[in-house]
């Protein structure tokens, strides 16, 4: 009797510490998953709001200049400005491409300034540049989510989220 009681109590003992450490883990998943959509939303507001001041900083330097200078030269002071502004640990930065789909700013990769993109598609087929153009003509602003490659990784996509929004 005394062995199948030590036997059913170590069997007792050991399941209700593996409900406890389950629940523990679960509750750890949980705050991760907590902690995570918080981040994305301080990430989202933290890009909108960069976003908003270079748009901000755009429109100053386009109404300072409207006047004396052509639209191109107004477009280089602009990219100028913007491109070597780094946020988010220095992984954010700005970006920019007309309606044609020709990047007229790329501050991670100025290599692609004057190229048409328009085609580009992501490893999941999504045509980026477009998808973005459309996002941008029917609510003049937004996020978008796609899969891009970082500047020191040419050849890998990462997931990626932008802020668009048109400048006239």
């Amino acid at each position: 009797n005394f062995r199948n009681e030590s036997r059913v109590l170590k069997q007792q003992f050991v399941e209700s510490r593996k409900n406890l450490i389950k629940n523990e883990v679960e509750k750890a998943i949980d705050y991760i998953e907590y902690s995570r959509s918080l981040t994305e939303i301080r990430l989202k507001n933290d890009i909108r709001s960069r976003v908003n001041e270079a748009h901000a900083i755009a429109t100053n330097l386009y109404n300072e200049h409207r006047v004396e200078k052509s639209d191109a030269e107004i477009i280089k002071i602009i990219t100028d400005a913007l491109r070597p502004v780094r946020f988010n640990l220095e992984r954010g930065y700005y970006f920019a491409a007309d309606f044609n789909g020709v990047v007229q700013l790329q501050a991670a990769v100025p290599g692609m300034e004057g190229k048409n993109i328009m085609e580009t598609r992501d490893v999941e087929g999504r045509s980026v540049v477009r998808d973005m153009i459309r996002l941008v003509r029917e609510k003049h602003q937004g996020f978008y989510r796609y899969n891009w490659p970082k500047p020191d990784a040419p050849d890998k996509e990462f997931p990626k989220i932008a802020f668009v929004r048109h400048f006239e």
